[in-house]
């Protein structure tokens, strides 16, 4: 277990440090309201677009007005539903709850990023198709309910028929418990075995992901070749796996309060593997 973590995320380390140095290309992207944070980007100087399911938007109340730039048209009808935003300082972090006509309130969590702000963000409203992993490899069976849905249920006891259930977190943890279920640690970042659904063929593993740095930090796990020969040596044939937040993206550890209620510097890593 531990070698092929050691393995999976020096590779996810790797392939992030060259995403991280790469020229910023600000493509626009698609993020979904599951009623947490919704993670955007803003630069001095740079105009960011954010569109919201809504027809129209009746405000927003930012934790922090100094310093963040905003402004949308309710008279034009075509505009009505998106925001611009820019900032003027360059270390602006905040908490903006945006309010739709509908009485829906999407939770933005805008950090400042210099020079590679968000382009254009397309806010969409859940679905059960949404909800579905973000990065799925090819596997050979249809099942009602896969065992990657289960990882994702939040669900542990949830155990689906033929497997077995092994907990590493303690209910009344100690440090020393929580060392002892660490599998990797590098720099800030540090990984620990949350629980696993062992099968017959198949076992899915859940893995806490926490950043205790300073820098917000991605693990680009779509960047793996699972198919090397290390990676099947240690943990067998990866068929699926993703990451909570679906961004791949961890914050810093939170210093300031509105940090802490982001709680954005952890994450969950869910994989399902199989043995031939």
């Amino acid at each position: 277990m531990k070698n092929f973590i050691k393995i999976l995320v020096c590779s996810a380390i790797f392939f992030s440090s060259l995403a991280f140095s790469s020229e910023c290309t600000r493509n626009p992207r698609i993020a979904y309201n599951t009623g947490k944070l919704i993670d955007v980007y803003l630069s001095k100087n740079q105009n960011t677009e954010i569109s919201f399911p809504e027809s129209e938007i009746t405000g927003l109340r930012p934790e922090k007005i100094e310093g963040l730039v905003y402004h949308y048209d309710l008279k034009n009808k075509r505009l009505a539903n998106k925001i611009n935003f820019s900032i003027s300082q360059e270390d602006y972090q905040s908490i903006v709850p945006v309010h739709g006509i509908s009485g829906e309130t999407y939770l933005l969590n805008v950090s400042a990023k210099n020079n590679c702000a968000d382009s254009y963000v397309s806010i969409k409203k859940q679905t059960s198709e949404t909800r579905k992993s973000p990065l799925t490899l090819k596997t050979n069976k249809k099942i009602k309910k896969t065992l990657m849905e289960y990882l994702l249920s939040e669900n542990p006891e949830d155990t689906p028929p033929g497997y077995s259930l092994k907990k590493y977190r303690k209910r009344n943890e100690t440090a020393e418990d929580l060392n002892g279920r660490k599998v990797f640690e590098m720099g800030s970042i540090a990984m620990y075995l949350e629980y696993q659904l062992i099968g017959p063929k198949l076992t899915g593993t859940t893995l806490l992901i926490e950043n205790t740095g300073r820098t917000a930090f991605k693990l680009d796990i779509q960047s793996i070749d699972y198919s090397s020969k290390e990676i099947i040596e240690a943990f067998g044939r990866v068929t699926e796996i993703t990451m909570e937040p679906a961004t791949f993206v961890l914050q810093q550890s939170p210093e300031y309060v509105e940090e802490i209620y982001a709680g954005g510097n952890m994450g969950y890593l869910h994989i399902v593997s199989r043995r031939d």
